[in-house]
């Protein structure tokens, strides 16, 4: 009995925003059985590690409406996923003992420190990860995405830690909206709010240091290209569409060819493993479908770090992202 839990992946979307799994096959859904059988082995059980009922415990609602008793300060949390719940609950100051990762090698987002991570096990993949390791590591919590987790929260939430999926928003700009419902599950509400003003803070300040570049190239592309290379502009309404806007940067608007209206190109690998990416940046530039671009024939197209782009938004990739711009735009 390997203890590995299997879900099929939903698929990405343009930018690097994780799919959500579903157990949507009778194979799958029959390992909910083996899941429970695993987890009655005494040598994997893992009781609760919270305080008894009342005592310590605090309710929260999940994503559907339900209740939940939660520990009232978790200390030992899986956050399903690395790129939301993981970078949510670090920024907050929540410890964090497991997580997933879709990356192959397994590794976790660049703009999270190593410092942040060194305690922290990856228990697999994302829609396919350890039960057995999971429950060995005795979590006090488990925070998902909404409809990630919802067949398997009855029994890893009877079995190894109660199952909370906060109602959070996908392929919408309102990461800070994310940050407080993760908050209000852990109890850090007043922290949520200190870390938006500061980073909101930070915005202002990056917008004064890069204004000469933004008066001087508005229009910014950022385009995602994938391991065929295809390429995906991001989208202006959505993370970091909405924080580049802020920053004075208009979204390339051609209807035909909106990339080649572009002044700045900014390039990043979409998918888990940038290495089997066959088209590098060098060959999409002398691509001659790009020869009419502004920024090739200006030679402004570079490379961004994939990480501070992804779609979810956060903290941490805000702070990420406006490094980066820095690093590149203002050299």
């Amino acid at each position: 009995m390997t203890g590995l839990l299997p879900t099929p992946s939903g698929s990405a979307s343009g930018l690097p925003f994780r799919g959500t799994p579903a157990i949507t096959d009778a194979a799958a859904r029959a390992f909910l059985t083996l899941l429970d059988a695993t987890l009655m082995d005494p040598a994997v059980h893992a009781p609760l590690t919270g305080s008894p009922h009342g005592a310590g415990r605090r309710r929260v609602l999940d994503a559907a409406g339900r209740t939940v008793e939660v520990p009232a300060q978790p200390r030992r949390v899986f956050a399903h996923d690395d790129f939301t719940t993981l970078p949510m609950l670090l920024a907050l100051g929540v410890p964090v003992v497991a997580t997933t990762s879709e990356s192959v090698p397994a590794r976790l987002p660049s703009f999270l420190t190593p410092l942040d991570t060194r305690d922290i096990a990856v228990v697999g993949r994302f829609a396919h990860f350890s039960v057995r390791q999971l429950a060995a590591l005795a979590p006090d919590l488990i925070l998902a995405r909404p409809g990630d987790l919802d067949d398997l929260a009855p029994t890893l939430s009877r079995r190894i830690a109660p199952v909370v999926a906060p109602p959070l928003a996908e392929h919408t700009d309102d990461w800070q909206g994310n940050l407080r419902a993760v908050a209000a599950v852990v109890d850090r509400t007043e922290r949520a709010e200190e870390l938006l003003s500061a980073v909101d803070r930070e915005i202002a300040a990056a917008v004064r240091r890069l204004a000469p570049v933004a008066r001087r190239w508005p229009v910014l592309g950022l385009v995602g290209i994938d391991e065929d290379g295809v390429t995906r502009l991001s989208r202006p309404d959505r993370f970091p569409g909405t924080v580049l806007a802020r920053l004075g940067f208009v979204h390339p608007t051609r209807r035909r060819s909106p990339l080649l209206d572009a002044d700045v190109l900014l390039c990043f690998p979409v998918g888990s493993d940038p290495a089997r990416h066959r088209h590098d940046l060098d060959a999409v530039t002398f691509d001659p479908v790009w020869a009419d671009s502004v920024a090739v024939r200006a030679g402004r197209v570079h490379r961004i770090d994939p990480d501070p782009v992804a779609a979810e938004g956060g903290v941490q990739q805000v702070r990420a992202l406006l490094a980066e711009l820095e690093r590149i735009l203002a050299a």
